[in-house]
């Protein structure tokens, strides 16, 4: 009898530390769970979910995701030394060949310039550097450009450009010159040196023979013409913009590349409010698009177009060509309570953009000539493009 109560009570223990072990969670299912509690909102309960986790499985690659979570959370929270310090445990545990480093890093520097704290990223930035370059002199480049940017963030631009020229001539990969250029151009733009950064854009335009390349740069030249109120300036560059479009264009293969250097064209004509280009170019998409999905983003955007010139009637017509194809598109409501506000007189006409460069553009519109882009790898939205602010012009131009 005692021999059976004994075997009871050892399966009994056995069968409990069966189920406790079945039932104990990994760490990477505990991550899942904090993942759903975000998504819950439940952020004290994903708090404690990741402290935890930390507290149990140190060692484990886990342990550094968490800590990454925990850190945003902090964040969220208003909580900055709290997510620094995770963050810097994460860039303990990892290395700047690492990418969970890397981010680790990147997001200290964020949160530094958040709270004005820019002399901080900029000590910790160099610390790494010279620690990293030691290790890896490959890294140099990368941080270098991330100092960069929380110099331009302290509006020390000066000291910025002179350290993105420095990496460009140790620099020979094409695509990071290009980059590093766009850079320096926004620390002319930052400075409202415009003649500056005309100059510097223009010594990079000389110096490649990309077309696509020469087209974003010519983009930028007329930001900086149209921020500098040249309008006679901006409108050369503009027509500078559309001749190399036109004169590329027909010897493109790459039916993909024609219709990206044709963006380039519709987000600067909606920049200045060249709205008889925009016009043109939106026209030519709803022309050759075969399904809603294509239609959608581009009849919009001519919507708009119309709109900012006060052609009401125009709009309405499009959007009844719109629902007379594609009955199930979203176009009856804007159809309706446009026809509505007309009606009650509620419809205001400061939409209409009125700038003098938009008067001028509209008494001589620049309009590429090069439209007709055939094929079956056009791309099936058109890339988000903001029209310019009819007040005042934006700050920059999309690229």
């Amino acid at each position: 009898m005692r021999i059976n109560r004994l075997s009871a009570v050892v399966f009994a223990a056995i069968v409990t530390l069966g189920f406790s072990g079945c039932m104990q969670k990994s760490p990477e299912q505990r991550l899942e769970r904090v993942q759903t509690l975000l998504q819950q909102n439940d952020t004290l309960g994903a708090r404690l979910e990741c402290q935890d986790i930390i507290k149990k499985y140190p060692d484990a690659p886990e342990t550094l995701s968490a800590r990454f979570m925990l850190s945003s959370i902090y964040a969220s929270e208003q909580q900055p030394d709290e997510a620094i310090a995770e963050l810097k445990a994460v860039m303990a545990a990892s290395s700047q060949k690492d990418q969970l480093g890397q981010m680790a890093l990147q997001q200290i520097v964020g949160l530094e310039i958040q709270r004005g704290h820019a002399d901080n990223a900029l000590k910790l930035i160099d610390e790494v550097l010279d620690k990293g370059v030691k290790d890896d002199p490959g890294l140099k480049p990368g941080l270098l450009i991330l100092k960069s940017s929380v110099l331009m963030a302290d509006q020390q631009t000066s000291v910025a450009r002179d350290l993105l020229q420095t990496v460009t001539a140790e620099t020979t990969a094409t695509d990071v010159k290009n980059m590093l250029a766009d850079r320096i151009a926004e620390t002319y733009l930052a400075e409202e040196n415009y003649d500056g950064g005309k100059a510097f854009l223009r010594s990079e335009f000389d110096s490649t023979t990309n077309s696509e390349r020469k087209l974003v740069l010519l983009s930028q030249i007329v930001e900086f013409a149209s921020q500098s109120k040249n309008d006679a300036e901006t409108m050369t560059a503009l027509r500078e913009m559309t001749d190399l479009y036109d004169s590329n264009a027909p010897d493109e293969l790459d039916v993909r590349k024609r219709n990206a250097q044709l963006q380039i064209l519709l987000k600067v004509y909606a920049y200045v409010g060249n709205y008889a280009g925009c016009e043109a170019i939106l026209k030519s998409e709803l022309k050759r698009a075969k399904s809603l999905e294509e239609v959608i983003d581009p009849s919009q955007l001519l919507f708009l177009t119309y709109l900012r010139q006060g052609k009401t009637s125009a709009g309405l017509e499009l959007l009844d060509e719109m629902i007379a194809q594609y009955p199930t598109g979203p176009f009856a409501e804007p159809k309706t309570k446009l026809e509505a506000a007309i009606k009650s007189g509620q419809y205001k006409e400061d939409i209409v953009d009125t700038r003098t460069l938009t008067m001028s553009l509209k008494e001589n519109p620049i309009v590429p000539t090069v439209l007709d882009i055939s094929g079956d790898e056009i791309a099936t939205t058109t890339p988000v493009v903001e029209l310019a602010p009819v007040s005042d012009a934006p700050t920059t131009v999309a690229k």
